[in-house]
């Protein structure tokens, strides 16, 4: 029964391994597990090596009497037996060194595949989650500490917790299923002696442990993000935090899910070390119950003999079955990665593996009857909003909180996808393929800008290495944001550092910097979403006054506010209540 469930583990694993690597990664795959078999065979002839030596010290006259040995000692015409001892001595050394040079090699190899697995994977969740739009979001309930998990640890996690071990696991197999056979040919009694001692143990422990050890990882990759959850909401929130005088509330937080997740720790790493202990007291009862046995041999030599080779075979087998345990119930713990990853890269290609075509914005963009809502079961976010946007005008969208004012602008810029209707640029719908294209023509200015914790050029120059920077177009866009006097004003001008979420910028230049993005990139369309509610009145007329200036340019503006000061520069003014326009 124990049997068929771990090579149903371990099929299964196989399964959705392969399922999850790329055609290269499957050759490199193939060519690893030989690879892993050869240095297994390698490693018990080096083990093997052995054995004739430790016969020949106890019975030096098995130079004479066994063929092999006797071939050999004619063959390079030793003088003494003592001679040949020495030569098999040195034998044995160099093959070990061939051998661990062989193994080490096999091991970086290894290594060096599962890491480069774990970049493919962590490059693929990256894009997903990037480019999975807001609805998806919401239906998974993802925040983003679980999306840093997704992408940054659970690749890592398959990689080494589960394509590592199930790598190793074959290895230790060919080990075993070697050294058990070569047992067998030589002595059947040691060979039964070495699976009565050690297979009830290992099925044993394995039967105990699995199901605790499964438990104990899934709540660990729960818990995880909680933890950096709770610790990002106590770092961003500070101020709240220390004012409101709830630092030992979320001190309390934190720590009671860490310490859950350091007990989890020490359980997996206490049953961890307990593998090798229960098999190794195992492999001593072997040899206390052949010591035993001996009292009823008088031939010493044969004893010592048999008694060297259990030794052997358990030393190499120890770890082995060590590395299966582990290998086993690694992949019995970590199958939930599976669940993460191949779901998120089937819904990638499904949603986003498809051609890239360009689209002109030269006359108008036009809102067919957009319909929207979050599921089957909720009512219209967006009931019938049609809407005719020529290029270069500025129009102004307004409403209350909950007109739908946010599902439009997620609309416009393709975060969601209309239920019903459709939007039209120069009288060509916009699809799937036009993602990229269309997204290039946008500038998108929001209330709370985002900011990297870099210098004024790098969040300017948005997502671009500072030797590429064009510095006549960043020059270009901090002069059309009306950026120039407060650069110059800063004492390392563009080179100057803003500070996390640019904490050394007031509100209004945080806006200004996301003018210039959308410059620096070329934008032909600027949404501005709220983007001056937080600013005082003097400081929106300024906003407004560059945004004047860039319509000049040829750029179309919409502005969306629920302000009417925010919305004086509009050409047009279109109200949203309960999902359409009045």
């Amino acid at each position: 029964m124990a049997d068929s469930k771990i090579n149903n583990i371990v099929l299964t694993t196989v399964a959705n391994t392969r399922a999850l690597l790329s055609k290269s990664e499957k050759r490199r795959y193939n060519a690893l597990i030989l690879l892993t078999v050869v240095g297994g065979i390698v490693d018990v002839f080096g083990l093997a090596s052995v054995i004739p030596l430790v016969g020949i010290m106890a019975d030096p006259g098995l130079v004479e009497s066994n063929g092999p040995l006797s071939y050999l000692y004619g063959l390079f015409g030793f003088g003494s037996t003592n001679q040949f001892i020495v030569f098999i001595l040195v034998c044995v050394v160099l093959l070990f060194l061939a051998k661990n040079v062989l193994i080490l090699f096999v091991q970086y190899y290894q290594s060096k595949f599962s890491y480069d697995v774990a970049n493919n994977l962590t490059e693929n969740q990256l894009l997903y989650y990037l480019n999975i739009n807001e609805l998806d979001k919401k239906d998974q309930n993802l925040n983003s500490s679980i999306v840093a998990h997704n992408i940054a640890v659970v690749p890592a996690i398959f990689s080494l917790k589960v394509l590592l071990n199930l790598i190793t696991f074959f290895s230790e197999i060919v080990i075993i299923g070697l050294i058990c056979t070569s047992i067998a040919i030589y002595n059947y009694q040691v060979f039964i002696l070495v699976i009565v001692s050690i297979s009830p143990i290992f099925i044993l422990l394995y039967r105990s442990v699995r199901s605790k050890i499964q438990k104990i990882e899934k709540l660990t990759n729960k818990i995880s993000p909680d933890v950096i959850n709770d610790t990002l909401e106590a770092v961003r929130g500070v101020k709240d935090v220390i004012l409101y005088q709830k630092i030992d509330f979320f001190s309390l937080k934190i720590l009671k899910n860490q310490r859950r997740l350091n007990r989890m720790k020490v359980l997996t790493y206490t049953y961890g070390q307990s593998f090798p202990k229960i098999i190794e007291l195992a492999a001593i009862l072997g040899i206390v119950t052949l010591s035993l046995a001996s009292m009823y041999l008088e031939d010493n030599a044969l004893l010592l003999t048999t008694l060297s080779i259990y030794i052997v075979a358990t030393y190499r087998i120890m770890p082995s079955s060590n590395k299966l345990m582990q290998g086993i119930i690694a992949m019995k713990s970590f199958s939930f990665v599976f669940d993460i990853l191949q779901s998120d890269k089937k819904s990638f290609g499904e949603s986003y593996d498809v051609d890239n075509k360009s689209i002109a914005f030269n006359d108008s963009i036009e809102l067919e009857d957009i319909h929207f809502k979050y599921d089957d079961t909720s009512k219209w976010v967006l009931n019938g909003v049609s809407l005719n946007i020529t290029k270069g005008g500025v129009i102004g969208i307004m409403g209350e909180s909950g007109a739908g004012k946010t599902s439009l602008i997620n609309i416009l810029l393709r975060f969601n996808t209309e239920s019903q209707g459709r939007i039209k640029v120069d009288g060509q719908p916009i699809n799937k393929e036009h993602l990229q294209s269309w997204r290039k023509l946008i500038g998108y200015v929001q209330q709370n800008v985002f900011l990297i914790d870099g210098t004024v050029s790098q969040n300017i120059a948005f997502g671009i290495f500072e030797s590429k920077i064009d510095t006549n177009r960043l020059d270009r866009a901090i002069e059309m944001a009306g950026l120039t006097e407060t650069i110059n004003n800063m004492e390392n001008g563009i080179n100057s550092m803003i500070g996390e979420h640019g904490t050394k910028l007031s509100g209004g230049q945080r806006q200004r910097i996301a003018i210039a993005r959308a410059l620096y990139k070329g934008a032909e369309i600027l949404i501005f979403d709220e983007a001056t509610n937080a600013l005082d009145i003097e400081t929106e007329r300024g906003i407004n006054e560059s945004i004047s200036q860039l319509n000049k340019e040829g750029v179309t503006v919409i502005v969306v506010s629920h302000r009417e000061s925010a919305l004086e520069i509009c050409e047009s003014i279109y109200k949203l209540k309960d999902g359409r326009f009045t």
